[in-house]
């Protein structure tokens, strides 16, 4: 680019040329900067632009990598509370059966009980009337 405007300035430097074509030739020089003035800001802004968007992008990257071990670690909490709630299922289970375990022993040693209380009121009431025959043997 530089060396057509140093041919253009050559050019309308010359004696040979007629100011007139010369006038028009600076014009068209004029021109031709602002436009490539133009196209350099146009592609400027198109470069600001796609950095602009390579940084959203990182960004996003770097917002889905946090995602992404925000997730692998709700899942690892996951697992260990699955893991928690089958301890915790295991144990209510264990104390359940123990439970109706005892509850059978309980009804056992009540059974047996009342059986014993049975026999207890049983043998005070033949004591009570063996006393009341050894008592009237005496005063005989």
């Amino acid at each position: 680019m530089e060396q057509v405007k140093e041919d253009c300035e050559i050019l309308i430097a010359s004696d040979t040329m007629d100011k007139s074509h010369a006038l028009g030739i600076m014009r068209i020089q004029h021109a031709m900067e602002s436009s490539l003035l133009v196209l350099e800001h146009e592609k400027q802004t198109e470069i600001n632009e796609l950095n602009y968007q390579i940084r959203l992008l990182q960004n996003k990257s770097v917002d889905l990598c946090k995602l992404q071990e925000e997730v692998k670690a709700q899942k690892e909490t996951q697992a260990s509370m699955d893991e928690t709630l089958k301890k915790v299922e295991n144990l209510v289970e264990t104390m359940f059966t123990t439970q109706a375990k005892y509850s059978e022993e309980l009804m056992q040693l009540i059974k047996d009980f009342q059986t014993l209380q049975d026999d207890f009121l049983k043998t005070k009431t033949e004591f009570k009337h063996l006393l009341a025959h050894v008592s009237t043997m005496k005063k005989k």
